[in-house]
């Protein structure tokens, strides 16, 4: 019965989000996260993805805003399953300017975009390298803020530094 709650509270905010068709689809080659940390990383480089889950962290660096992500699987629209088992961290760059007080820590987020050559080395493991994807399109999930907390659909909260979270959450990247 609580599934079906959250699935219905799901669908009805997503009425108000139009959600980009790339994001809904599932890429052809369905890479995912796990693929890329087996064996010769340099295979994958160019590949389109389709990757999402939980903001870890936003910065800026040279006017590219950089996103690290706690993965999450993703269901056939695209949307961070929060009861699968993430594969790790990815970090996203996006070249375009955002409004880096929309993307709070918690939030969940999925990117469409190319996997770069280059590669993080993860925090957590030193001997373990993350890959960094150049976004091309993305969408931050529906939530709402009351007083300093920001919530995700789910219901899961997230401090906000006395500002309030405003904007749509999709972006297409030119």
């Amino acid at each position: 019965m609580k599934v079906l709650l959250i699935i219905s509270l799901f669908l009805l905010s997503a009425c108000g989000t139009i959600v980009p068709k790339s994001i809904q689809q599932i890429p052809e080659n369905n890479l995912q996260l796990r693929h890329t940390q087996l064996g010769d990383f340099q295979q994958f480089v160019g590949r389109e993805v389709r990757w999402g889950g939980k903001i870890i962290n936003v910065s800026k660096d040279n006017g590219t805003a950089i996103f690290e992500i706690k993965q999450r699987p993703l269901n056939a629209a695209g949307f961070p399953l929060q009861n699968i088992s993430s594969q790790g961290t990815f970090f996203a760059q996006v070249g375009q300017s955002l409004d880096l007080k929309q993307y709070r820590e918690g939030l969940l987020i999925t990117f469409v975009g190319i996997i770069t050559p280059e590669q993080y080395k993860a925090k957590e493991n030193h001997h373990k390298m993350t890959p960094i994807i150049t976004a091309s399109e993305l969408q931050l999930w529906p939530y709402y803020i009351k007083g300093d907390l920001a919530y995700s659909y789910t219901g899961a909260e997230s401090k906000v530094s006395g500002y309030g979270i405003e904007g749509s959450g999709h972006y297409k990247i030119y």
